[in-house]
């Protein structure tokens, strides 16, 4: 039940490795700050949450993945995940609202009867956006998606 909030314009950089919230840990960015995860993934497992909040950016250097019933809220910030694909698995739901969110190498994946938000927001996807196995995605008011050199694969 671990939590840890960076706010006021504040960093958090990990150089050199992962970021793993699990066991219902949170980690909140908000308020002018940025995260950057520069050689690593950004992993949430069990029940965990995410908050990216009204924040400078967000570099992640390889995958995100949001899974085992975690909870993802990203409002009015901008999410780069530069090394990896999206992954939003396992019943996790996700909001995502006022967000730039460009997945510069990598694919949107959402599969494991997750639930995902998009509102008034911009996705650019390199390879592919996938829902399948019982996702469930709604894209409202004024969301644009480009997927630049792949597809849109619904199963």
């Amino acid at each position: 039940n671990s939590s840890f909030s960076i706010s006021s314009i504040s960093l958090l950089q990990v150089s050199g490795g992962n970021v793993h919230l699990i066991d219902s840990a949170m980690l909140t960015v908000k308020s002018g700050s940025a995260l950057l995860v520069s050689n690593g993934s950004l992993t949430t497992l069990k029940n965990t949450e995410f908050v990216l909040r009204d924040s400078q950016s967000a570099v992640i250097g390889g995958a995100v993945s949001i899974q085992g019933s975690s909870h993802g809220q990203f409002d009015r910030s901008d999410l780069l995940v530069d090394g990896g694909n999206v992954a939003l698995d396992e019943k996790c739901t996700t909001e995502w609202r006022v967000m730039n969110l460009t997945i510069s190498t990598g694919s949107l994946v959402m599969r494991g009867s997750t639930r995902s938000s998009f509102l008034d927001s911009s996705i650019f996807v390199r390879s592919e956006l996938r829902l399948s196995a019982s996702s469930v995605s709604s894209f409202d008011f004024l969301t644009s998606v480009h997927i630049a050199d792949g597809s849109m694969l619904m199963s």
